[in-house]
């Protein structure tokens, strides 16, 4: 049965995305979102004064060469990619 749901999950045009804070564990669950979302997606899903007080986002997952990749609002998302958003 969890191979049936991988499976149809792969075939939506979604990725799963999660974030996390400075110094802790991922949260979960994941927020869904269409394949090619960028971190400023993300922050305005998260809290609408996310993307006026944006720093920049460290990135751990596929979408990056080394994990922890600093990243600005347009950086394009990969599945279970996990934001860590820092802000002013």
């Amino acid at each position: 049965q969890e191979n049936v749901a991988h499976e149809i999950w792969k075939r939506l045009p979604l990725i799963k995305v999660y974030t996390k804070q400075p110094g802790k564990e991922r949260d979960y669950p994941p927020i869904a979102f269409k394949k090619g979302a960028t971190v400023r997606e993300v922050a305005e899903k998260v809290h609408k004064d996310f993307v006026k007080k944006f720093r920049y986002a460290k990135i751990f997952g596929t979408s990056v060469k080394f994990l922890g990749a600093q990243v600005g609002l347009d950086h394009a998302l990969a599945d279970d990619d996990v934001v860590e958003f820092h802000l002013l």
